[in-house]
């Protein structure tokens, strides 16, 4: 339950990191970003989503 929350909250930074930079994070700008601020990292979000990074910042990127 507790990587769910981290997984949303995560999800929700990426795409308001999106919507102020407006560029797609690679995914070392990403981790150090997310390191930061304590949330997950590239891979994580990669394992959880089953998803690529990029492919899923696309995905953010059309859902706004």
């Amino acid at each position: 339950m507790v990587m769910l929350e981290k997984y949303n909250q995560s999800m929700q930074a990426l795409q308001l990191y999106m919507n102020i930079t407006r560029v797609i994070p690679s995914e070392k700008e990403w981790n150090r970003f997310a390191m930061e601020e304590k949330l997950l990292s590239s891979q994580s979000i990669q394992y959880l989503s089953q998803s690529g990074f990029n492919k899923l910042c696309r995905k953010l990127i059309k859902i706004r």
